[in-house]
């Protein structure tokens, strides 16, 4: 693939990017709103007298307002504190966000907050099953540690016989609330299957055990709320055999070469999807571009491109259509730093990795309606459009490629951090396949 090719990827990418921001950014703030408190302009200097936080019985206070850059004493506009309760709203960590002003001298205000915690403290207990594997999870996370906003968390995995685990750390305010780091140390084993891609049905042609020891290193600044900054590091040190496969797992075909790898990646994330409740809507997009160097002199650095467009919107009422794009390239002949697709979390009605290549594009378009909820728990069922092509080369990544449809549904339990239960049925009409079922945790994307 070109350099110009990729630059012009990048340029279309940008120049939508410019565009749907100033379309979707808009609208935040509503003048009647403004004009009820006395606050003529979203912009207009005003002084913050006395502030009232109240629903928080976990999270501190003092981390509410330094979050939401909301100060007392301190000049301020309804703008800001507009952006302030919505990078609130944006943690998902509260069922509520909402504030009201009420004006007590001139051009002065007193505020009240409203944060209703959500339960964070998260047991893990999940079993997916999607494009025939069964993958269990088990282990204990809290976004929200001792109300801190501190994020900390440990899992064990078992995927089809293999076991993994993984621990991680989150400061999404790191020195301030533009700041937020993140640290993950990976121990991961996995039987990989690698399917005949001129194969019009499921063909298995070779089966492997992967085992992966990764560390992540990431920081994040927020240059504007509606544009952050990602810097990350990445250690990967592959190894491959066939020691534990069981006879019908086994194919006469060679395991990957092993690697260890320093990966460097910058990431621009323009637009946010914002959160209420347990809605989301807005428009995002990231450009990811990594190099990776590995130790062996023999095998040769590679640069990789993940672009991802993620589009979120209501359409009437309680009906939302939700939309993800992701193009993807690699210079990078190895099969581990390849890109794969199937029904585990990527495209719905296929085995998992069943596609992959050098290049990838992804498109998943879904619509779900709220059909019935209440403080608890509200369900949601929805109907989707999958499809997924991958190539070893840009110029071939139409000439083949699998799509699906289907429809599911979500039970949403609202008080209780990031709790989604997923079912899916999923119909192919562009490949053959019989992995239709998938179940889960959280919402598919």
């Amino acid at each position: 693939m070109g350099c110009g090719v990729v630059m012009k990827i990048l340029s279309i990418y940008c120049l939508s990017l410019f565009f749907l921001t100033g379309v979707f950014s808009a609208g935040l703030l509503n003048a009647d709103s403004l004009s009820k408190v006395g606050v003529t302009s979203s912009t207009k200097r005003i002084r913050i007298n006395n502030i009232s936080v109240t629903g928080n019985y976990k999270t501190k206070e003092s981390l509410i307002l330094s979050f939401a850059n909301i100060l007392k004493n301190r000049l301020t506009s309804k703008k800001d504190i507009e952006v302030g309760i919505q990078r609130l709203r944006n943690t998902t960590l509260f069922t509520e966000v909402s504030y009201t002003l009420k004006l007590v001298a001139e051009n002065k205000y007193d505020i009240d907050i409203k944060a209703h915690d959500k339960w964070t403290t998260i047991p893990i207990v999940k079993f997916n099953s999607g494009g025939g594997v069964k993958h269990l999870t088990l282990g204990l996370f809290d976004p929200n540690v001792a109300g801190s906003i501190l994020e900390a968390g440990g899992q064990y995995e078992w995927l089809s016989g293999e076991h993994s685990g993984v621990i991680w750390f989150k400061n999404p305010r790191f020195t301030n609330y533009r700041h937020a780091i993140n640290v993950q140390f990976w121990m991961v084993s996995r039987i990989r299957a690698l399917y005949d891609q001129a194969s019009n049905a499921k063909r298995q042609v070779n089966t492997y055990i992967q085992e992966n020891l990764k560390v992540y290193l990431e920081h994040k600044y927020e240059v504007s709320p509606k544009i952050f900054f990602f810097q990350y590091y990445e250690y990967a040190n592959d190894e491959f055999n066939k020691d534990e496969l069981k006879e019908d797992e086994f194919f006469d075909a060679a395991v990957p070469e092993e690697s260890i790898t320093h990966i460097f990646g910058l990431k621009l994330q323009l637009g946010t999807i914002e959160s209420k409740k347990y809605f989301q809507y807005g428009t995002q997009l990231d450009l990811d571009v990594s190099v990776g160097r590995p130790e062996d002199q023999e095998l040769k650095s590679y640069i990789k491109v993940d672009t991802k467009l993620l589009y979120f919107k209501n359409l009437y009422a309680k009906i939302d259509f939700t939309q993800r794009i992701n193009y993807l390239w690699t210079g990078s002949d190895q099969v581990q730093n390849k890109f794969f697709f199937g029904g585990l979390e990527t495209i719905r009605g296929f085995a998992d990795r069943r596609f992959y290549g050098r290049t990838g594009l992804l498109s998943n378009s879904e619509v779900r309606a709220v059909v019935w909820e209440n403080s608890w728990v509200a369900i949601q069922p929805n109907a989707f459009v999958d499809f997924a092509a991958t190539a070893e080369s840009a110029k071939d990544l139409f000439s083949d490629s699998a799509a699906s449809v289907g429809g599911g549904v979500r039970f949403i339990l609202p008080k209780v951090y990031r709790s989604v239960l997923r079912f899916d049925w999923a119909v192919p009409v562009r490949k053959e396949d019989d992995s239709s079922f998938s179940f889960g945790a959280q919402q598919f994307f």
